[in-house]
């Protein structure tokens, strides 16, 4: 980026500008756009799948908000 170019919020998520040099209405809309997609994220998630595949046991909360340990042959 030459001296005096703004960043844009496209080179922001991209990882190729700053944040901090963004206007705040700018900087507003790479928080929406980060938060859509760690929510994707979260959401792509499967965690008990990963642990049965490697063999690990895990812990969990059950509906009562309970600690309950889970084994990957369950």
């Amino acid at each position: 980026m030459s001296a005096g170019e703004r960043p844009t919020v496209k080179a922001v998520l991209a990882g190729e500008a700053r944040y901090d040099d963004l206007p705040a209405r700018e900087q507003a809309t790479v928080r929406e756009e980060w938060t859509l997609r760690i929510n994707k994220r979260i959401t792509s998630l499967d965690l008990a799948a990963e642990f049965v595949a490697e063999g690990r046991p895990w812990v969990e909360a059950d509906s009562y908000g309970h600690a309950v340990q889970r084994q990957a042959n369950q």
